[in-house]
């Protein structure tokens, strides 16, 4: 019997080699039930969705209901369906997927519905429970609706499209409380049994606000095409209006440049006072702060200011490179050698100088070198204007005050109080000391082998020939170097005449016939002529001038004058080409603070 049973297995076994159970036969298939087809519908109707799922092996354990590729509701309870309320207009699609306890699924067709928008939303009305509204009042809004679909499940209540509360309690009433200054749009919605929403009129605007705050205006402040100087203290009037008579306090006003606040006021005087402005074109505007806070914006206005370096010290002396229109700029004051890219108005870079008070420098172009000396240290700095490295020598000069190059004989002459030196310029070699020379500044012709030498009262004229500095019978009016300027090819000299305000000029090669003279109102301060030897500028001498002339150097006329700030002493300098005449200012403040501006001109 055994021997059967064996027989019977192994034949079972091989009829079974080539049809194992396979798993892949095991079929799901998912279809609607309801509906059959696509679907038109009004917004707020529902559908009862119900699944038909089968397993060929096993059995399904859930379905989910996919509208739009999201997956909405998942039912695991046969029959499986979900009611679906459709309470938007717009099209949608459904879909179905059925799951075995294999967790092997399959999706079914697509069943399109078209939503068209209801025509019966329920209509909502909003209702204040009073007209006059104060600051931190509560107010009952009453919310009113009707619909033709039955019952309305809930309303909400929105404060400038932001949501405020939800009622679901009939009557439908809500407690907007501790309002505030302002405008708001006020409005409600309403939803239906049938999920259809309404809303009331959505630009319903309340206004919280038992006054009108005091405005502000602010006046254009006077000056030629409303351009002002760096530096240039601009007065700005404002006037403050109440125009419902309630005297509210102000706490403040703002003025903006642009977006960025750039002052204060909190005394109020009709005038406010802007400095230290930035160069630039902006809008002016003022912000006004009463006592709650609430904020008055005034008018705009266009306001321009120049170009301009604040040094936040003295410059002593200004020069110009031939080569790359850079000026530099000796800030006595602050050891800075300022380098300024005169063609973009702007720093280029400062060069820290290691001991006080430099005074004063000379250019070689030849050399690319700039020679600083200072006051009292018995120093000398050597700038390379192309790396801008510094290389320092002991000279035995004191109480300098002015160095001139003679790039010809390669040597430097240095002047102060007690005598002129000369070194020389490649090694900085002491060569000899005239203590019967002495003043307060030197130009030297490098042609004519003449040496012009600042003295106390008028300006002596010396010769040179080979390391003999002789006296000349020469003298000249004026007891600073600043009163002085030479042109380019040193043919003129200009200097402040003996008598009156004007300013004299001479031919270097005939120094006792006067050739011309320009009238200078009140005097000047500082003359320089323009590297074309066209114009000759000059700043004027009387704290209350505040201009800069530019002059015809050969018909000494006056041009035109360029505004700038009052000051008590000033430097010129016209770059190497003559397009920007450079002006440093110094305002001395007295009780406030000084000012120390290189302004930009174009000529």
């Amino acid at each position: 019997m055994k021997k059967y049973l064996i027989i019977l297995l192994l034949i079972i076994l091989f009829a079974c080699k080539d049809d194992p159970l396979n798993f892949s036969d095991i079929k799901i298939k998912v279809d609607f039930y309801n509906p059959v087809g696509n679907l038109e519908l009004t917004e707020g109707d529902s559908v009862n969705v119900i699944a038909d799922a089968k397993v060929n092996d096993g059995k399904i354990t859930r379905v989910d209901f996919i509208i739009d590729s999201e997956v909405f509701f998942t039912d695991s309870v046969s029959p499986f369906s979900k009611v679906l309320l459709f309470s938007k207009p717009g099209y949608y699609h459904l879909r179905l997927r059925a799951y075995d306890d294999r967790n092997e699924s399959a999706l079914s067709r697509e069943i399109q519905v078209y939503v068209s928008e209801n025509s019966k939303k329920p209509s909502v009305q909003v209702k204040l429970n009073r007209n006059e509204i104060s600051i931190g009042d509560s107010i009952i809004v009453d919310v009113t609706t009707s619909s033709s679909n039955g019952i309305i499940k809930y309303t909400q209540l929105f404060i400038n499209d932001n949501l405020y509360a939800t009622d679901s309690i009939y009557p439908f009433s809500f407690i907007w409380s501790d309002v505030t200054f302002g405008t708001y749009k006020i409005y409600a919605k309403a939803v239906d049994i049938k999920g259809v929403e309404g809303f009331s009129y959505m630009d319903n605007r309340v206004v919280i606000s038992e006054y009108q705050p005091p405005t502000l205006e602010i006046k254009q402040p006077i000056s030629p095409d409303n351009i002002f100087l760096p530096g240039e203290d601009i007065d700005v009037y404002y006037s403050i209006n109440d125009d419902d008579f309630r005297n509210e306090e102000v706490k403040k006003i703002e003025f903006y440049r642009d977006d960025s606040l750039i002052g204060t006021a909190t005394y109020f005087t009709n005038k406010f006072t802007l400095t230290h402005l930035e160069m630039g074109s902006f809008k002016l505007t003022g912000k006004l702060y009463d006592q709650y806070n609430k904020i008055s914006i005034s008018n705009s206005i266009d306001i321009t200011v120049k170009e301009g370096i604040w040094t936040d010290g003295i410059i002593s002396k200004m020069i110009s490179n031939k080569q790359n229109g850079y000026v530099y700029a000796l800030n006595r004051d602050k050891k800075i050698l300022h380098v300024i890219d005169s063609k973009q108005k702007k720093l280029v870079t400062n060069i820290i100088l290691p001991y006080l008070n430099p005074i004063s420098m000379a250019m070689s172009e030849d050399d690319k070198k700039i020679y600083i000396i200072y006051s009292n240290t018995g120093k000398i700095t050597i700038v390379d204007i192309n790396s801008y490295n510094t290389s320092h020598y002991t000279i035995n000069a004191q109480s300098n005050s002015d160095i001139q190059i003679d790039s010809r004989n390669r040597r430097i002459f240095i002047i102060g109080s007690n005598s002129l030196s000369t070194y020389g310029q490649d090694n900085m070699n002491f060569i000899k000391e005239d203590r019967n020379i002495r003043g307060s500044g030197i130009a030297l012709d490098n042609q004519a082998m003449l040496l012009y030498v600042a003295e106390s009262y008028n300006s002596t004229i010396y010769t040179i020939n080979d390391t003999v500095i002789q006296k000349s019978n020469i003298k000249l009016p004026g007891q600073f170097f600043k009163d002085f300027a030479f042109n380019y090819d040193m043919s003129k000299v200009a200097l402040r005449c003996s008598t009156g305000n004007g300013v004299c000029c001479y031919k270097t090669s005939d120094l006792s016939n006067l050739i011309g003279q320009w009238s200078f109102g009140q005097g000047v301060n500082y003359i320089v002529f323009s590297k074309n030897s066209r114009f000759l500028f000059g700043s004027g001498n009387n704290y209350n001038d505040g201009s800069i002339y530019k002059m015809d150097a050969n018909n000494y006329t006056e041009i035109e004058k360029y505004k700038t700030l009052n000051f008590s002493s000033s430097v010129l300098c016209t770059n190497n080409d003559d397009s920007i005449l450079l002006a440093y200012i110094y305002q001395d403040g007295y009780s406030s603070e000084d000012k120390h501006i290189i302004i930009f001109y174009d000529i």
